[in-house]
């Protein structure tokens, strides 16, 4: 599903607002792929996207797991994702819905796609799930987080999990 928006001048000033192109997602992807993620094919790893746009990357990681073999349902279990604008994360939501109404998952991604500040906790936006849905920072709960251009990449959290369990 390629999703081309014209950005407008306020929108890219007030929050830099521009999308990664389709052929750039999937580069960084690939590169998680080739790196042995698992993160396609574990329905049980966590992806965190904390400036999701569209969910151009979401959007993308739920394709991949959905090629894997994983459900619909565990597929969206493990994507979160945050975002200022309240028009992108509806957009967000309904892209990783891919058309279903399916009421469970329509729970699952209003419950994940939160339309907030991810760096203010005090944000309204928090106010129905808690700050990055009220997980404590030492469970370490997303594996997977995205780092988008200049910093292009993928943070892996799980080293920090097992330095903390030894």
């Amino acid at each position: 599903m390629e999703i081309v928006r014209i950005h407008t001048e306020e929108a890219i000033k007030q929050r830099g607002e521009v999308f990664t192109p389709t052929a750039l997602v999937n580069e960084m992807l690939d590169k998680l792929k080739n790196c042995g993620c698992k993160v396609f094919t574990n329905k049980n790893q966590t992806v965190l996207d904390n400036s999701c746009g569209n969910g151009q990357f979401l959007f993308h990681v739920l394709e991949r797991r959905l090629a894997n073999g994983i459900s619909h349902r565990d597929a969206l279990d493990t994507i979160y994702g945050i975002e200022l604008d309240q028009k992108n994360a509806e957009e967000c939501r309904q892209r990783l819905l891919m058309g279903s109404s399916d009421p469970e998952l329509k729970d699952i991604v209003n419950h994940h796609i939160i339309c907030a500040d991810a760096l203010n906790p005090r944000h309204k936006g928090w106010n129905k799930v808690g700050y990055m849905w009220e997980l404590p920072i030492e469970n370490n709960f997303f594996e997977w987080a995205a780092a988008k251009p200049p910093k292009m990449g993928w943070k892996d959290y799980r080293k920090k999990r097992l330095a903390a369990r030894r």
